[in-house]
């Protein structure tokens, strides 16, 4: 809950990080339901966190598109806060693949 509070100090070091590197980049787009999340939202605004879902698949593919060495990967059958624990497969893949041995 206290995450939100330092998204300005994170801005600022991004902007001040200066170009990308062309280094491997894997998205991986966590496009499920958190049982978390579930609990803090109410029905009346799951729609609109559908559509915030769906908005933050798009700039994920608008990153990776801007990067030469980008790509994302959609994980439909997990959340943000539960894809370690739900699919750790497909970070662990991501992972691998990014650095190639």
């Amino acid at each position: 809950m206290q995450e939100p509070r330092n998204l300005p100090r994170l801005f600022d070091e991004v902007r001040d990080a200066g170009p990308d590197p062309d280094l491997p980049m894997i998205i991986v787009s966590a496009m499920g339901t958190d049982a978390f999340a579930d609990e803090l939202v109410p029905p009346e605004a799951c729609e609109s966190a559908a559509e915030s879902g769906r908005a933050k698949h798009r700039l994920y593919t608008d990153i990776a598109a801007a990067l030469p060495q980008a790509e994302v990967r959609r994980v439909d059958d997990a959340g943000h806060s539960g894809i370690a624990w739900l699919r750790p497969d497909a970070v662990i893949q991501a992972i691998r693949d990014a650095f190639p041995r």
